[in-house]
């Protein structure tokens, strides 16, 4: 293990989840359950779940495109964007939601969200304290809102140009949305 993945590590079972982007991948450390999540959209592979002693289990097995992950440490869940057909040029579309127990996950449900693109659907933020959900939809040039209990759609709020990152403070109940193609950032309070 390297220096900086030890680092990772320990900083997720300090704060309780940590968020990590690698080129090619994105990582998501869960403290509460031990466990590391990461998709790699660029290589069209499935999620994959990475238990704690580093064997390797895929769990979409859906057979499309995963583009980017979120945890709920309240929840202990894990939302994966997910593109059920990549060439569909509108996906990703739908968000799977997983419960996270120590034993690895398990599929609760998955809800429909808008249009990511085939560059998009890339920022999932979940708030602990509401469990709402906030997922960039990238082509729509929208974030929509979903309750992370009753996995409904709350919302869909408009935001800058190709909205890409995600994140929620819940202090503040506010999401932060990081639009690419505006150069700005959107601030949504989370009010549903």
């Amino acid at each position: 293990m390297s220096f900086r993945s030890m680092f990772v590590l320990a900083v997720a079972v300090v704060t309780g989840m940590v968020d990590v982007e690698v080129p090619g991948q994105k990582l998501v450390l869960s403290a509460g359950s031990q466990q590391v999540f990461g998709a790699e959209p660029q290589k069209q592979k499935d999620s994959s779940h990475w238990l704690p002693s580093g064997d390797m289990l895929g769990f979409t097995g859906k057979g499309g495109e995963p583009f980017a992950l979120g945890i709920d440490p309240g929840l202990n869940q894990l939302y994966v964007s997910f593109a059920p057909d990549p060439s569909d040029p509108a996906q990703p579309n739908q968000v799977l939601a997983y419960r996270i127990p120590v034993t690895g996950p398990v599929l609760r449900s998955t809800a429909l969200v808008g249009r990511g693109g085939s560059n998009g659907g890339g920022g999932i933020g979940a708030n602990p304290v509401t469990h709402h959900v906030f997922i960039s939809n990238s082509l729509d040039d929208s974030t929509s809102v979903f309750d992370g209990m009753t996995l409904m759609l709350l919302a869909t709020v408009a935001v800058g140009d190709d909205p890409m990152g995600v994140a929620v403070d819940p202090g503040l109940n506010y999401a932060f949305i990081g639009n690419r193609g505006s150069h700005d950032v959107s601030s949504i309070p989370d009010v549903y």
